[in-house]
């Protein structure tokens, strides 16, 4: 239903999640990150565009020439057997085989990063692929986990995938899971950190509130996280109350008020009014 909206609106959330991919960049270069991690999904479909890849490749571009490296792994949206146009990658990027394998980094500081992951070769991966994943690489610095997939218990719509509990996560002994697949932002565990992101940007009015990723630093002395807003549209249902209201100019007068008082100069507000 978002193209009945006026051609002005529509092109906003057309530009929305481009928006907040040239964020995510931005943010990346300025805190001059070691790396940067995507845990699938990175297209909205199979059916993806090739402008879609283009700026994709274009904001990893960016990232080459600040030489920061990305790790992706593919999900159930934009899995390795589609057959679309695939563009291909700038040499900073590491893009993780159907097959769970770990890929080394060693950091400006010279620590040796494990990064563990695979890339969904279908739509549907129902199999526990936790169970492959390996214990902590004792020479390992740090050693990290990037799953697409379900926790057990936590009831979601967006479908179970590559399924796995947060006790086999822990096993594995690993610093950080950088978990993607559920659009909502939870933290399943500070110790280790186990953290779905969310998406980077709401994409109808089903995901409300903030939007964006994890800014995440690992030390031997501790293991913190900030969460940045890349949304350039936020969605939000409100209720307002009309009692004692009787007028229809009142009503709208009520109303114009209270927008004022949602306004900010950071992003739009797509707003469900419920009076």
């Amino acid at each position: 239903g978002l193209k009945s909206l006026p051609p002005f609106l529509w092109e906003q959330i057309y530009q929305s999640t481009f928006k907040s991919l040239e964020k995510i960049v931005d943010l990346a270069i300025d805190k001059q990150v070691d790396f940067v991690c995507l845990a699938g999904d990175i297209y909205d479909s199979d059916d993806r565009s090739v402008k879609a890849q283009a700026y994709l490749r274009n904001e990893l571009i960016r990232l080459e020439s600040a030489e920061i490296p990305v790790f992706i792994c593919h999900g159930n949206h934009d899995y390795i057997e589609n057959t679309g146009l695939h563009l291909t990658m700038p040499k900073n990027v590491t893009i993780f085989n159907e097959e769970v394998e770990t890929h080394w980094l060693t950091t400006k500081k010279n620590e040796r990063i494990a990064i563990t992951s695979f890339s969904y070769p279908k739509r549907w991966v129902r199999e526990r692929m936790i169970e492959s994943y390996p214990k902590r690489e004792e020479t390992a610095d740090y050693h990290i986990g990037m799953l697409h997939g379900s926790v057990d218990g936590v009831e979601s719509e967006h479908g179970t995938y590559a399924p796995f509990t947060l006790t086999e996560l822990k096993n594995k002994n690993y610093d950080y899971w950088a978990l993607g697949h559920i659009h909502k932002r939870q933290i399943l565990s500070e110790d280790p950190l186990v953290i779905y992101s969310g998406n980077t940007q709401g994409r109808s009015s089903k995901e409300l509130n903030s939007k964006g990723c994890e800014w995440i630093q690992l030390t031997a002395e501790a293991k913190t996280h900030l969460f940045y807003s890349t949304a350039t549209i936020q969605w939000e249902k409100v209720q307002l109350s009309l009692k004692g209201i009787e007028r229809l100019g009142d009503v709208y007068q009520t109303i114009q008020e209270f927008i004022q008082t949602k306004k900010n100069n950071k992003q739009s507000l797509f707003i469900e009014l419920r009076l």
